[in-house]
């Protein structure tokens, strides 16, 4: 749809004229801005100018058209699909994080229609299960939000957002054995997690993730272990650096906020700093001492390795892509199906098999937490990608 079509449709919405599918179109646009811009509703002149404003913006050379939809399955999509607007070879791209990155339809970089709707299925929650070290193992679904409870020298309470606040019992734990005991917060597939620490620092647990930490830090440094996704906002503290481990790297800061991305499935291991300083590097046989891989980061920038030939690598990155996760949003920016279905995999806990699928084609968007697993795949359809639901957790992908 051109510009002056969609001039002319807001005209015919304005007079009373559109038709239902053209309504649908109008008022979804309406409506989600306003959300996101936390306003009332733009007039028409507001409107234009956004218009103008993004159209300046749309890639000139847009030699793969988009294919052409019919009004009534744009209207359909809307309908599924409030994140995005697609119109002809343009898209609209209006999430919290993406109101300012306009994409077009090319094979380079295919934009992802993707919704925030009702839930059906309770995903992104943020509960969790807690492995005490004593062995003992605690289901977080069965505290109710607002409440606090003791066991085993340990105080948790679960705030009313769902985030899990660790206490240790200080009339109980004996210091010399406190920091040798280790308690373990589990985060399964489909699932999320918030945690603060008993030093404040805060602590985002992405799906399939995990942290171990002490029943009392060190007097003199804080030592966390983390797989998965985890993102930090660590409580600044110059006598007790913080230290977070994974299988192939040790961050070091004193007080700071990054994402480390540590999945034992995933060949690259990386930390990205969105605030302050830190320094990564990988361990040394013996202990925890700098190598030569050892990088100090300045925020926007993302140390990564290589698990294959431990080849270390330092760039800058969009930090909103990386941290997005934490605000129950996947984003990608021109990334391959197969590595898109690896997250959508974790986040609805699947199994995924192909049959066959184009290596080279590239998406550009994001997933909303509150995106069924059946959207998901309506969605996918419209960019030729067919994925099978075999109803017992497995997903068949092939391109249509």
């Amino acid at each position: 749809m051109k510009k002056r079509q969609f001039k002319k449709l807001l005209r015919r919405y304005k007079k009373g004229k559109a038709t239902g599918e053209e309504k649908a179109l109008v008022e979804g646009w309406y409506n989600y801005h306003a959300t996101l811009e936390d306003r009332s509703l733009p007039e028409e002149m507001l409107m234009e100018t956004d218009l103008h404003a993004v159209w300046q913006q749309v890639v000139a050379d847009n030699t793969v058209p988009v294919k052409r939809i019919s009004f009534r399955k744009l209207s359909t999509a809307v309908s599924i699909a409030a994140v995005f607007l697609l119109f002809g070879s343009v898209t609209f791209y209006f999430t919290k994080f993406y109101q300012e990155r306009i994409l077009s339809g090319s094979m380079v970089s295919q934009p992802l229609f993707m919704k925030l709707g009702s839930k059906q299925q309770d995903i992104g929650a943020y509960d969790a299960y807690v492995q005490l070290g004593s062995g003992a193992t605690i289901n977080l679904d069965s505290v109710k939000s607002g409440k606090a409870f003791s066991y085993d020298k340990v105080n948790l309470r679960k705030e009313e957002d769902g985030t899990i606040v660790y206490k240790p019992d200080v009339n109980k734990w004996d210091e010399t054995s406190a920091s040798r005991n280790i308690h373990t917060i589990h985060v399964p597939k489909a699932k999320q997690s918030k945690l603060i620490l008993s030093d404040g620092t805060k602590v985002w647990l992405n799906s399939e993730s995990s942290i171990s930490f002490p029943e009392v830090f060190a007097w003199n440094e804080r030592h966390v272990e983390v797989s998965g996704e985890v993102y930090f906002e660590v409580t600044r503290d110059v006598s007790r650096p913080f230290y977070v481990k994974t299988k192939d790297a040790v961050v070091k800061v004193l007080g700071t906020s990054f994402n480390v991305s540590a999945y034992l499935d995933e060949n690259i291991s990386s930390t990205t700093l969105v605030t302050g300083s830190v320094n990564v590097f990988v361990p040394t046989a013996e202990d925890d001492v700098a190598s030569e891989t050892s990088r100090t980061l300045i925020p926007g920038e993302q140390w990564a390795i290589n698990k294959s030939n431990r080849h270390v690598s330092v760039k800058s990155v969009d930090i909103k892509d990386i941290i997005a996760w934490k605000d129950g949003l996947i984003a990608f920016t021109n990334l391959d199906l197969k590595s898109i279905m690896k997250k959508v995999a974790r986040w609805y806990d699947v199994e995924v098999e192909y049959e066959s699928y184009n290596q080279n084609k590239k998406f550009t968007g994001g997933i909303s937490s509150r995106t069924t697993l059946d959207e998901f795949i309506q969605i996918m359809e419209l960019y030729q990608v067919k994925i099978e639901n075999q109803g017992n957790g497995k997903l068949v992908v092939r391109d249509k």
